[in-house]
């Protein structure tokens, strides 16, 4: 999978030394992918594509000694429910209106976040987190299999007019039949990652918040990493650095039975945090 990385610089303070700590979160749009899109995708499949836009809304990003959902990160739904616990995080990013930035627009360009950044304490964290909006804002065309070019129609369908129009990809739910509030322990090359849906309190949403195959009153999403090996902030840490991952993997598009595309929408969200 090729990676163009999209660089939101947090903190920058004095010399350098570096830890990478490489994470991907899968926020729920769709299944197992057959790769990239392309003329050649087979039929009744789903593939994935670099979008035109890819909007989001940064509201906090900030690491952690623990995991701030503490022990009620197994499962999804269930009754299990809990309060996110920022008591061992120190807040790096916060912008309580949210800061939207289009990602798609400046691929391989640092963006200085705006809101208010603040240095880590010095320590040792194992549980790097980002709090984002619930809507993914996509646009992308594709060449299908039965030889047209697709474009985004705006709800998360595909027309053959062109231009394409955005698509507000909202997330309210991981599965469906009930509320399921998280994404639990997705297998990453440095450890696993969590996703949780919350409320403006923080508080995930239950089994029982749902209604139309949605939780009920979600309003963000919160991105857990959990570090097989933590990282260290120390008194040399110069900056903190967060790349969204979206070429070949930001939108998601489904190849029906002729070969036509079917639907685009918002791919696994996924991105990367250097330390340095």
């Amino acid at each position: 999978m090729s990676r163009l990385l999209f660089g939101i610089f947090l903190i920058v303070l004095s010399p350098m030394m570096a830890t990478n700590a490489l994470a991907a979160l899968n926020n729920g749009s769709g299944g197992l992918s057959t790769g990239v899109c392309s003329p050649s995708s087979p039929n009744n499949s789903t593939c994935r594509i670099t979008p035109s836009t890819y909007g989001v809304v940064i509201y906090e990003m900030g690491v952690c000694t623990s995991h701030p959902f503490g022990a009620n990160t197994a499962g999804v739904g269930g009754g299990s429910v809990a309060t996110m616990d920022e008591s061992s995080c120190s807040v790096v990013f916060s912008n309580t209106s949210g800061f939207t930035y289009d990602v798609a627009a400046a691929l391989n360009a640092p963006v200085d976040l705006e809101g208010i950044n603040t240095r880590p304490a010095n320590g040792t964290y194992g549980f790097p987190y980002i709090i984002l909006g619930k809507t993914f804002t996509v646009n992308a065309e594709i060449s299908a299999p039965d030889g047209n070019t697709y474009y985004a129609d705006g709800s998360g369908g595909a027309t053959t007019t062109a231009p394409g129009t955005d698509y507000p990809n909202v997330l309210n739910n991981f599965d469906s039949g009930t509320c399921y509030s998280g994404f639990i322990g997705a297998s990453i090359p440095v450890g696993t990652i969590d996703a949780f849906l919350i409320n403006d309190a923080r508080v995930r949403r239950d089994s029982t918040d749902y209604t139309s195959d949605e939780c009920t009153g979600v309003t963000k999403l919160v991105g857990v990493i959990n570090l097989t090996t933590p990282f260290t902030i120390t008194s040399e840490t110069s900056n903190m650095q967060f790349d969204f991952i979206i070429t070949n993997h930001g939108a998601q598009a489904g190849v029906d039975g002729t070969g036509a595309i079917a639907d685009i929408a918002s791919g696994p969200f996924s991105g990367s945090i250097l330390v340095k």
